[in-house]
């Protein structure tokens, strides 16, 4: 259970922060891949994820809430715990502290076997994140997002996400 909980917010928080963000500077970010997991317990964890940024400056994420939705209606929710700050011009191995809630773990079951299976296209998450990026800050909450644009966006596929597991 544990395994399927941590393979859900693997997926929203690396990508989710960045992808809502300042959209000119999505390009200049990439997943890079899932390094480790420390800390893992049923409320949380710290996950710890290769990203590329290939922009001139910092990117601090200073709070970010993801919620996962299936035709509309919400799974779960992951927060971050504290700032994460993505250092320029560099290929790092950035701490995601991580924060996760949940109503009913069956229906977290039956929505991690979906993305198992490759079935995303009737999942959503919103976001809503407070970033800086230079010396612009931002506050930005993006509806229904669908899941295969954000992996997309950042080049992550399945495999990738079956890859955590093996770290575990």
């Amino acid at each position: 259970m544990k395994v399927k909980i941590l393979l859900l917010i693997a997926l929203l928080l690396p990508l989710g922060a960045a992808a809502g963000s300042l959209d000119k500077y999505v390009s200049k970010i990439h997943f890079g891949g899932f390094c480790r997991v420390t800390h893992f317990t049923s409320s949380g964890m710290n996950l710890y994820v290769s990203i590329d940024n290939g922009l001139g400056y910092n990117i601090v994420v200073k709070s970010c809430t993801a919620v996962v939705c299936r035709d509309g209606v919400e799974i779960m929710s992951v927060d971050l715990r504290d700032k994460v700050v993505v250092p320029k011009q560099s290929v790092s191995e950035v701490l995601l502290p991580l924060r996760f809630r949940a109503d009913n773990t069956m229906s977290i079951l039956a929505l991690l076997s979906r993305i198992l299976d490759g079935r995303i296209e009737d999942l959503t998450v919103t976001l809503t994140a407070r970033l800086r990026v230079s010396i612009v800050s931002k506050t930005f909450s993006k509806q229904s997002i669908v899941m295969s644009e954000i992996l997309d966006t950042f080049g992550v596929t399945i495999d990738d996400v079956k890859q955590l597991i093996d770290l575990l």
